[in-house]
């Protein structure tokens, strides 16, 4: 660190003596997101609630009486830790994080440009959806259709966002790691306060050539099937269905898939498997890669990307696509409700739109909760790879 940094770091000493009230109170490290590469430990995983507090205080350019100002406590080797792994950086007097930070205004101004895309990029995907609803109708699961949407929407279409190099995290990425090859960390890292609300809880589990996908409205999942224990009994159930996929044996060991209507009383699914044949013509696994890949066009083509970007303070469209990609797809899931997401909510696009979805002030969609229902597939033969990149939902 050069000169600029007058900071005395001998034992006991802390720069800052004010409490920072606002800014500790407010942190939660939750919501930092990252979608990169890590040398070690990502960037989330290294801070701290002290540290996060100080980030924030530099999320505009500052110098270091500005934030002592504020009441931020710190020290000059944590100010030295935070430059090396490449979360600050100083340009002469100040000092500046090397990641958007958007609280409230800010964070509201970058949404409010995403809802004025949400209609017409809803308008633009809601056929392909339809497809996918009417051709999971002639396999006689539409029970399925919000978990599929909803993988979809979080996972399918981001893979062929990455995969196309719409956003082409891998090459930004690499070139991070030619400037700053020591910074520990690459990719996409970024802060939003307040957070962005999931309509729907998703989870995946896969063994040999089965996969089986969950989805609840959000924040009804039990919280058993997040952790080990509950996601070995998901991977002993899959490994315990008969060969054609069917009915588990020994049913009585998995009461709760049961309960929740996984299963019927003798083991027998609810509903029948779906085969991941992309290539058969009207099939749900077709016309999922035809939803995922709409999605994937309709972003490229609707997203202002420049604005975004101006907006987060980066001269990275990549770092716009992607913060821009995480926060849309939520109020797309809502904006698709009436579809037979609302098996799950009762969604509406927004307030003070007219059918439609056009309005005077786009506004964030908003969640009307009903009783949770749980929607559930098995894919048999669906491909394992996962994005480069994936994001963190």
């Amino acid at each position: 660190m050069d000169s600029h940094l007058p900071l005395s770091d001998a034992p006991g000493v802390t720069v800052g003596l004010e409490p920072a009230q606002d800014l500790l109170s407010r942190v939660r490290l939750d919501r930092f997101r990252f979608v990169g590469m890590p040398q070690g430990v990502s960037p989330v995983e290294a801070l701290d609630t002290g540290t996060a507090a100080l980030l924030l205080g530099f999320r505009r350019p500052a110098s270091l009486d500005q934030v002592l100002a504020q009441g931020v406590p710190f020290r000059s080797s944590q100010m030295q830790r935070l430059m090396d792994r490449g979360l600050l950086e100083q340009r002469g007097m100040q000092f500046h994080t090397t990641f958007p930070m958007l609280l409230d205004d800010e964070a509201e101004a970058f949404r409010r440009r995403l809802w004025e895309v949400l209609p017409s990029l809803s308008v633009a995907v809601a056929p392909a959806f339809q497809g996918l609803y009417s051709a999971l109708a002639e396999a006689g699961n539409t029970e399925a259709f919000p978990a599929i949407a909803t993988w979809v929407l979080r996972e399918r279409s981001w893979h062929y966002l990455i995969a196309e190099r719409t956003v082409d995290v891998g090459g930004f990425v690499e070139a991070q790691r030619q400037l700053h090859p020591n910074a520990g960390w690459w990719g996409v890292l970024w802060y939003t306060d307040p957070e962005i609300k999931l309509a729907n809880q998703f989870l995946s589990f896969t063994s040999g050539n089965r996969t089986l996908q969950l989805c609840w409205a959000s924040g009804q999942a039990p919280e058993r099937f997040m952790e080990p224990a509950g996601r070995s009994q998901i991977l002993q159930f899959l490994a315990a269905l008969d060969p054609d996929s069917r009915r588990v044996r020994d049913a009585e060991r998995f009461a709760e898939l049961r309960s929740m209507g996984v299963i019927g009383p003798e083991g027998t699914l609810s509903s029948a498997p779906l085969e991941w044949q992309p290539a058969r013509a009207g099939g749900p696994a077709a016309a999922a890669e035809a939803a995922a890949q709409t999605v994937a066009t309709a972003v490229a083509e609707y997203l202002p990307m420049a604005q975004l970007a101006e907006l987060l303070g980066t001269e990275s469209q990549v770092v716009a696509a992607t913060v821009a990609y995480a926060e849309l797809v939520p109020g797309l899931l809502l904006s698709l409700g009436g579809l037979g997401l609302d098996l799950l909510v009762d969604a509406r696009s927004g307030a003070g739109t007219d059918e439609t979805g056009s309005g005077a002030e786009a506004q964030a969609p908003t969640l009307d909760r009903r009783e949770p229902v749980l929607s559930a597939t098995i894919w048999l033969g669906l491909p394992r790879g996962e994005p480069a990149f994936p994001l963190q939902w």
